[in-house]
């Protein structure tokens, strides 16, 4: 990641905007495009570069002092802190010029010191310079600030994160005032133009839209409870149900006594209990609990699922990794699909009652993952 950030930076980004690039922006920050100049604009560039600092070189005695500067400022004061920041997010933090912005004006000092004599300074110059450099000077300044305002102008066409971000944060103000009281919101990434991938929780709807909401509801969003009817904010900031969740899902035969077929296998032991038998209507439960093959990385996106019937309000123990739910079920004499986040990292999902010996529970079905939106109305 690193080593990824460190050639965009230093092999993109910095050379191609000192010549007045990168004329091209591609994917979309906060606050306005990220540098994408094209191939032709690098070489272009890194050739430009290589010829001021050899003909300075060759001509001003003390020439690579100057170029010296600029390099070890650019390693030094802008890639080091940057990757120490920002390295553990993505490569693509190298193609935010705000990085290396400040590193233009020790450039251009550097660009003068590296050319132009000190004052009382003998002897700077190794040959004279060529009759041609006026002229050549004014036409690689022309060239510069042709290449500059088109980059600028390329760039502006991209600062429209506001006219995005607008529309969809008045959405979701409009919906949590009408949001059914003691309702629950679960967590789910906004959309990247409104938080960049690469922020990682930190794009989650329960830290940018909480302080849209009124206190009490700021809490359940931040940590929200089990509910039969949770809600989510989708892409355009509509408030809705979870229509199903993306990852593991698995059913006994006749879940909705339609006779359907089994979606996977349960069990301790990684092998089948019978799901697909002919006419079971509920998970087979050894000592009181049940496994099932679901693999989790972790974190607050993690939603489980399960749909029950119990003749007896029942609590039962979801265990995933190191954590663990405790969910209190109530007595329902239909099926009844039960949601609740679970954060928990690793491989083998347990439900387990809480007491073993407890009659009339039916598990029926068994769902985990990443909440997906209902369509809007």
């Amino acid at each position: 990641m690193a080593l990824g950030l460190a050639g965009w930076m230093l092999g993109r980004t910095f050379p191609t905007g000192v010549v007045g690039g990168p004329l091209n922006w591609g994917g979309l920050a906060g606050t306005g495009g990220l540098a994408d100049p094209p191939v032709a604009m690098i070489v272009v560039a890194w050739l430009a570069l290589a010829a001021v600092v050899a003909f300075t070189c060759l001509h001003r005695r003390r020439a690579w002092r100057a170029w010296t500067v600029a390099a070890l400022y650019v390693v030094v004061a802008d890639a080091i802190p940057t990757i120490l920041a920002r390295g553990r997010y993505t490569a693509l933090v190298g193609t935010e010029t705000r990085y290396v912005a400040d590193a233009v004006v020790v450039f251009a000092i550097c660009l003068a010191l590296s050319s132009l004599p000190l004052r009382g300074e003998g002897d700077a110059y190794r040959r004279p310079l060529p009759g041609v450099m006026p002229l050549t000077t004014a036409l690689l300044t022309v060239a510069f600030l042709v290449a500059s305002v088109a980059s600028v102008n390329a760039y502006g066409n991209t600062v429209t994160a506001a006219d995005r971000v607008r529309p969809y944060v008045e959405n979701v103000r409009d919906a949590l005032a009408r949001l059914p009281e003691g309702a629950q919101i679960y967590p789910r990434p906004v959309p990247d133009q409104v938080v960049l991938p690469w922020n990682g929780d930190r794009r989650l709807t329960s830290r940018v839209l909480a302080p849209l909401a009124d206190e009490a509801l700021r809490a359940r969003m931040r940590d929200p409870a089990p509910a039969e009817r949770p809600y989510v904010v989708d892409d355009s900031g509509k408030i809705v149900a979870i229509d199903h969740l993306y990852g593991y899902f698995d059913m006994v035969e006749d879940l909705n006594g339609d006779g359907g077929r089994t979606t996977g296998t349960t069990g301790t032991t990684g092998r089948s209990v019978g799901s697909r038998a002919k006419g079971r209507t509920c998970y087979e439960l050894r000592a009181g609990a049940a496994a099932f093959p679901v693999e989790s990385f972790g974190g607050p996106e993690g939603v489980g699922a399960l749909s029950y019937r119990s003749t007896r309000p029942v609590t039962v123990e979801v265990s995933l990794g190191e954590v663990t739910r405790r969910l209190d079920l109530p007595a329902t004499a239909e099926s009844r699909l039960v949601y609740f986040p679970h954060p928990g990292a690793g491989t083998g999902l347990r439900i387990a009652l809480d007491d073993p010996g407890t009659t009339g529970f039916c598990l029926k079905a068994v769902a985990f993952g990443a909440a997906v939106p209902a369509d809007a109305p």
